[in-house]
């Protein structure tokens, strides 16, 4: 593809891609933590019928999916907490309870933890990607990919934190 547009338009349309992928992902979690920090205790942990996660652990999970995305799958040391990571991946379940430190933690590092990987991106911190086939049926080849990824998923996680609230309001 470049040889046929030059190298140079083929760059710089690639960084316009990038800046905009990355403001999708900050607008996304900008929102989310709007939605953690509006929200009592008993409206985030609440599990209603017929989901199988609350609104707190969909906000954790974003964080901890986007460390394997584009950590993990890129042969480079997660920058979270492999028990945090472990604990909000998918296919886990959360409880009802109310973990004070972990969501005083999500508040806090929801935003940092995104731009942190920002930076990893622009010096160069990832490794090469070992591909990957996602829920929805594409295939993941590199962590620019991966970022573009995490824009969808982390869109439809904030559309079940909304549908979850209503239900509990």
């Amino acid at each position: 593809m470049p040889d046929r547009i030059g190298n140079s338009l083929f760059q710089k349309l690639k960084t316009l891609t990038m800046i905009k992928t990355f403001q999708l992902i900050k607008d996304t979690r900008q929102n989310v933590l709007k939605l953690l920090s509006e929200g009592n205790t008993e409206r985030l942990f609440n599990i209603p019928e017929p989901f199988n996660n609350h609104i707190f652990w969909n906000a954790a999970h974003l964080m901890a999916t986007h460390q394997l995305l584009l950590y993990t799958f890129s042969n480079s040391k997660e920058r979270l907490n492999q028990e945090f990571i472990k604990k909000y991946t998918k296919g886990t379940t959360p409880d009802q309870k109310f973990y004070e430190e972990d969501l005083e933690f999500v508040i806090t590092h929801l935003i940092p933890s995104f731009e942190e990987s920002i930076t990893d991106f622009q010096d160069g911190y990832f490794g090469e990607y070992k591909p990957l086939q996602t829920s929805f049926g594409s295939t993941i080849n590199s962590v620019e990919e991966a970022f573009q990824y995490i824009v969808l998923h982390e869109a439809m996680h904030f559309g079940q934190m909304k549908m979850i609230e209503k239900l509990l309001i």
